[in-house]
């Protein structure tokens, strides 16, 4: 059996589709944005990294720089002579081939990765004549800054480019620099990259692992719920456990649940339908049946007539009990109005009223409307409050014996809006009055015909319109007080 719920081609929240995304997979989506966020958080802190890790090296080779060039200058010891200069000139061509070498200088960090000193020369120019007088051994003639004093980074003839610092020492009369090639120092920042990269990928595998994990972990009591669904036949409506369902979830269970009472509860109501339906016109059926099977028989033309008349009689009331029991069905479906607007109640119940006098007449009946002078705004969907007022008034009519009172009433209160039906006509036993709105209840001996399903159907309409719907002895005679409670319009 295919899952009703299947979480790999699910689409949700069409409100993305404004953006152009369309979801498709929960899972997929949750991967994908996961560990694109991840990445992307990865990279971000590869990126800040190096930019901390080359500020920091720049801090650290001007420090090792600066700390060689005042070293170097305190260690010279070279007077403004000719003599010695020529004797300076002549010690560097004789010793081209011989490092000059410098003592440790300036800071040890990152455990020796960033010690340039091991890569470090130095010139030694004078200052009046601008002539280089002395240098460590493979270092370029070429001057290594354009700067009297400070850091520079300079490109020499030959292309190489390099990160210099000078220092001028009036008393020697001389200008110290001391210089390390650029490419020396992205060979002393390549290994800490790559250990800093491979750090950040392992840790990236690592998180996305347990992401995954999570994700999938996450994810299982929907598929539980999906499963246990997957796994159900047309009749087991029973409700969704919801023990142990996360908060986000539990929203889709209960409205998965409140879906499975409404289908059990149509159900219920399609067997009642059912059952009522053939209970109440089994009776009729026969006896048109047999009216039928006598008329054909019969010789006699105003027999025939007669029993034709009676036919016509059985067949409007099996219309009427169909009419009834499809209206009351559809009513019971209902969970909300179709259609609700502002009504005057008393001008409906007046033009009601006025539409069954005639019946009232006929049975020599009094009925009177007792009602104020003023509009009486209710909300409500017109033909629904129609039927309700008729199936009332009707009734009453109905169980008034001849020469009998019947009076209508409309009030307000605080809150509601009153209606009331009082007849004086025999009423039923206070016990039973709640019986009254089951379907086809009719007393014991009572002569009336009827359906029995008028007072059912006036209640789901009291019901669509959140009001409320009793039967009572009324407070002075007998008979019986239907009264209907209506919420005040907005």
């Amino acid at each position: 059996m295919k899952p009703i719920v299947d979480i790999d081609s699910m689409q949700l929240d069409p409100a993305l589709q404004k953006f152009g995304i369309r979801i498709t997979s929960l899972r997929r989506f949750l991967l994908i944005s996961v560990l694109s966020t991840l990445f992307l958080t990865i990279g971000t802190i590869g990126v800040l990294n190096y930019l901390q890790l080359n500020y920091e090296n720049q801090q650290v080779l001007k420090s090792e720089l600066i700390n060689a060039v005042k070293v170097i200058d305190t260690i010279i010891d070279i007077k403004d002579l000719n003599p010695q200069h020529k004797i300076a000139y002549d010690f560097i061509n004789q010793n081209q081939s011989k490092d000059l070498q410098l003592p440790a200088l300036g800071m040890n960090v990152y455990n020796g990765n960033l010690n340039y000193r091991d890569k470090m020369v130095f010139q030694i120019w004078n200052l009046n004549k601008n002539q280089l007088i002395m240098k460590s051994s493979n270092t370029p003639s070429e001057s290594l800054s354009t700067k009297n004093k400070g850091f520079d980074v300079v490109t020499l003839a030959d292309g190489s480019s390099w990160y210099s610092m000078s220092l001028i020492n009036q008393n020697k009369n001389i200008r110290t620099v001391v210089a390390i090639q650029k490419k020396l120092t992205t060979s002393v920042m390549l290994p800490l990259l790559v250990y800093d990269s491979i750090l950040l990928v392992i840790v990236f595998i690592g998180l996305a692992l347990l992401l995954i994990l999570l994700i999938q972990i996450s994810l299982s009591p929907l598929e539980r719920v999906t499963t246990e669904i997957s796994e159900r036949g047309p009749t087991h409506l029973t409700s969704i456990g919801t023990d142990e369902i996360p908060v986000e979830i539990a929203p889709l269970v209960n409205a998965l649940n409140r879906l499975f009472l409404q289908m059990r509860e149509s159900i219920a109501r399609e067997k009642q339908f059912t059952t009522d339906a053939a209970h109440e016109l089994r009776t009729p059926l026969a006896a048109v049946k047999t009216q039928v099977e006598v008329v054909l028989r019969e010789k006699d033309e105003l027999q025939r007539i007669r029993i034709l008349n009676n036919i016509l009689i059985g067949t409007n009331r099996i219309t009427h009990i169909v009419d009834q029991l499809l209206t009351l069905s559809r009513l019971e479906s209902s969970t909300k109005l179709t259609r609700s607007q502002a009504l005057d109640l008393n001008k409906l119940t007046a033009q009601i009223v006025a539409d069954l006098a005639l019946s009232a007449i006929s049975k020599q009946i009094e009925i009177e409307l007792f009602a104020p002078d003023e509009e009486i705004i209710i909300n409500g969907e017109p033909n629904l409050i129609t039927i309700l007022i008729r199936n009332l008034v009707d009734n009453a009519i109905r169980y008034t014996p001849t020469h009998g009172k019947i009076a209508v009433l409309l009030s307000k209160t605080s809150y509601s809006i009153c209606l009331q039906v009082i007849d004086n006509g025999p009423g039923i036993p206070t016990h039973l009055h709640h019986r009254l709105f089951d379907r086809f209840f009719r007393e014991v001996g009572t002569k009336v015909e009827g359906s029995g399903l008028g007072l059912p159907i006036t209640k789901e309409i009291v019901r669509l319109h959140h009001a409320s719907v009793f039967a009572k002895k009324p407070e002075q005679g007998s008979g019986l007080e239907m009264r209907v409670d209506f919420p005040k319009a907005d």
